[in-house]
């Protein structure tokens, strides 16, 4: 990002880990994990005030497990994570979930349907001395929680189903479903960067997000060419029509891509 210097690191946040894979079992795969994020970002008075705290001034640590396989086409994943530590003098008690089954169909283009629930804990009362939001660290941007970017793995329930197609081999089809609630009424939504964008303190807005579909066909056209075209929409629910009345965001895009 210098062109005529040596980059600096970002001395603010220390991030480190370890990580372990089992493979002995044919068809499963077990990894466990411990990772620690220090946090030295400066989280404003303002912000310690609405409780929207995750974005600096923590020492986090989390724990977690995952088990993947399949069995007979038969496709399988769960997953665990739990954190604790300290958040703006707050004591850290969260989890997360994530599981799904899903099932290779035996016909042509290698159809592919899988059924997921994902849970991350929220936080109740930011006034009691604990945080029970889920913090997701560094997220795989939208690929979880649907295309348009409004939901993060933090403080949300979310049912999704997907499908995948090859129509040909060098042709991939993907159709996702969302519906989403949040874990507690009276946390935050967040969004997939993980900063707090809404939130009624008086949980009489609901739980209920909204629903979100998503399409995406990608064109793999040479070795260092791709074309994806790609279409998504949030139906919103009772909360966003409580606290954002009017507003239900869609998105088409195109993306050329050239790998040398």
């Amino acid at each position: 990002t210098e062109p005529n210097q040596f980059d600096n690191w970002d001395k603010d946040r220390n991030f480190i880990g370890l990580w372990g894979t089992y493979k002995a079992i044919p068809g499963q795969v077990l990894d466990l994990y411990y990772l620690s994020l220090i946090d030295n970002r400066i989280v404003s008075p303002a912000n310690i005030t609405q409780g929207n705290v995750l974005q600096g001034d923590s020492v986090l640590h989390t724990i977690g497990a995952r088990w993947v396989g399949d069995y007979e086409r038969i496709l399988y994943e769960l997953e665990g994570m739990y954190q604790f530590g300290k958040r703006s003098h707050l004591d850290i008690s969260a989890f997360s979930i994530a599981s799904g089954v899903g099932y290779q169909l035996p016909l042509p283009m290698n159809p592919q349907f899988w059924l997921r629930y994902d849970f991350a804990s929220g936080d109740k009362n930011h006034r009691d001395g604990h945080s029970n939001t889920f913090n997701q660290l560094f997220p795989f941007g939208h690929y979880y929680f649907g295309y348009i970017d409004q939901v993060g793995r933090q403080n949300i329930h979310d049912f999704n189903a997907q499908f995948t197609l090859h129509p040909q081999p060098w042709v991939t089809f993907l159709g996702q479903y969302h519906r989403f609630y949040l874990a507690n009424k009276r946390d935050y939504l967040y969004n997939a960067a993980g900063a707090g964008t809404i939130r009624d303190i008086t949980g009489q807005s609901g739980s209920h997000v909204g629903d979100e579909i998503d399409f995406t066909i990608n064109f793999h056209l040479s070795r260092h060419q791709d074309v994806l075209l790609g279409y998504s929409k949030l139906f919103t629910g009772e909360f966003l029509k409580n606290t954002r009345p009017g507003v239900s965001p869609d998105l088409f895009y195109a993306q050329y891509n050239f790998r040398f």
